[in-house]
């Protein structure tokens, strides 16, 4: 159990709204029948070439849903997309208002799914 207002209860529910952002990073817009703009829609990206609009597309629409995030500092949100073995890395890095130290949201882009990656 935690008290309402301690520090506990507060870092709870920073890692599940983590958690709840790494769950939209990988689904559709549309797949909640309740939420119809809840996803990033990483998977228009699926087998997509490596080229200088497909990066910026998934770069742009990174940053726009993590900025839709009102516990989020717009300011500390930094996305980069890097490709390797015919996989799309693309990484999130981002600061929650209530915590002083950086989240990193790390996903792979490969030709049939998009993943969080936790190393």
């Amino acid at each position: 159990a935690c008290l309402v207002g301690s520090e506990m209860c507060i870092r709870d529910s920073l890692e599940c709204l983590f958690q709840n952002i790494a769950l939209e990073a990988v689904m559709q817009p549309g797949d909640l029948f309740y939420d119809p703009d809840f996803g990033w829609g990483l998977y228009d990206f699926l087998g997509s070439e490596n080229d200088e609009l497909t990066r910026l597309e998934m770069t742009q629409r990174a940053r726009a849903n993590l900025k839709k995030r009102e516990v989020i500092l717009p300011e500390t949100i930094a996305v980069s997309v890097s490709y390797e073995d015919d996989l799309f890395r693309l990484c999130c890095s981002f600061q929650f208002s209530d915590e002083s130290d950086a989240r990193q949201l790390d996903l792979v882009i490969g030709a049939v799914d998009v993943e969080v990656v936790t190393e």
